[in-house]
């Protein structure tokens, strides 16, 4: 997001347990988008054999230039 970002909010969600040895698999992208704000929510998901390791939820607003 860079230097000029500011974090609104940042949500998780801890499920599955991670054991090591276990591939961890990390997926996510962008939710919403507010042009006028310049508000981003992205979605991010960690996942092992045993399901959702991790959901999180991050809030942010980016710089004009950066939109």
């Amino acid at each position: 997001a860079g230097p000029e970002a500011v974090f609104r909010s940042i949500r998780t969600r801890l499920g599955a347990p991670g054991y090591p040895g276990d591939l961890l698999t990390f997926s996510g992208g962008v939710t919403g988008l507010d042009e006028a704000s310049g508000g981003v929510t992205v979605a991010l998901r960690a996942s092992d054999s045993y399901g959702d390791h991790a959901v999180t939820t991050v809030e942010l607003t980016l710089p004009r230039g950066e939109r």
